[in-house]
């Protein structure tokens, strides 16, 4: 039987070249905090393809981006998933770096519960050293959740270089010597100031574990702010909302370098490794997770932070991506 294929129409069903991919997981929170940014930073949305259109990707061009190649047109892509967790991530992206232009970059950019509150303080920036994908159950009992946490199914290494570039802009933020990482969130006005420090007096009330976790922090440091706290350090990527004290101490406990717990990052990781080893005369696709600290792994009764923190997030991210990109990594 002979197939007839209409191929006239080929180009509008692929998704074209482009160098960086920013993927979200909270389309009214994460994304809206990145296309923000973008916009912000004189990004223009661009047409996007009939491919790009049916997996919900939005193309962008950031002018005047390619630091080390002369000035130019950063081809941006972003992307919020479908659903959350791993899982769900490793799938949608390795979907698309498996049949299409796959990125020399790929960020995912959003918000995370800290694993340490004195180390990651709510609203802190935390940009990731390496990702590490541990176990995923949390219903069969606690025997058997201790084990699977402690199964690694990917460490997955920052490039070195990429990584210099990101602490040496985080650096300059800090110092007043970058000048695109503005953040948009409002810390300044009477109604956020007396909001959060009520939030904080009524959650030292709630109990002995809350008040624990919020000594030495002080929520006035966002008070005015106009640039994002960066720090760097190891991401834990695992699939539930950790909201258990002990759980968050226990994975600490075993890795003092873990700063982040989210439920993304991994899976992506994960797609862009098996595209690597994959695709052998293809360059290696870099990931990076960069996150906001919005909660504090204990009782939710913290998220005051979640808008301050993806918005923190995104501008960092997007003010590296406008000010200090740089391919040669």
């Amino acid at each position: 039987m002979t197939i007839d294929r209409d191929l006239s129409s080929f180009d509008k069903t692929q998704i074209e070249d482009y160098d960086v991919l920013i993927v979200t997981a909270l389309d009214d929170l994460e994304q809206v905090a990145v296309d923000l940014h973008l916009t912000a930073n004189s990004a223009r949305r661009v047409p996007a393809t009939d491919a790009e259109l049916d997996i919900g990707i939005t193309r962008w061009l950031l002018p005047n981006a390619r630091i080390g190649m002369g000035s130019g047109d950063l081809k941006v892509l972003t992307k919020c998933l479908g659903a959350a967790g791993n899982a769900n991530s490793a799938l949608e992206v390795a979907q698309l770096i498996y049949t299409q232009p796959r990125p020399k970059l790929l960020i995912f950019c959003g918000i995370g519960g800290s694993l340490n509150p004195t180390k990651a303080q709510l609203g802190n920036v935390i940009v990731s050293e390496s990702i590490h994908w541990r176990g995923y159950d949390k219903i069969s009992g606690k025997e058997m959740s201790q084990r699977m946490r402690s199964k690694k199914h990917l460490d997955y290494p920052v490039n070195d270089v990429l990584l210099r570039h990101l602490r040496k802009y985080a650096k300059d933020i800090e110092t007043g010597d970058a000048s695109k990482s503005v953040v948009s969130f409002d810390s300044s006005s009477r109604d956020f100031i007396q909001k959060v420090t009520a939030w904080a007096q009524a959650v030292t009330k709630v109990d002995d574990a809350l008040r624990d976790d919020l000594i030495g922090f002080d929520p006035s440091i966002y008070f005015n702010r106009k640039v994002p706290i960066v720090k760097f350090g190891k991401i834990f990527s695992w699939d539930f909302v950790l909201n258990q004290k002990d759980v968050r101490e226990e994975i600490y406990a075993d890795d003092n370098g873990y700063r982040v717990v989210e439920m993304e990052s991994g899976g992506i990781s994960k797609a862009a490794k098996w595209a690597t080893d994959y695709f052998k005369n293809t360059p290696t696709v870099n990931v990076v997770s960069i996150r906001g600290i919005s909660d504090l792994c204990n009782e939710k009764v913290d998220d005051f932070f979640r808008d301050l923190s993806a918005d923190h997030a995104a501008s960092f991210l997007v003010g590296f991506l406008a000010e200090r990109y740089n391919p040669d990594f």
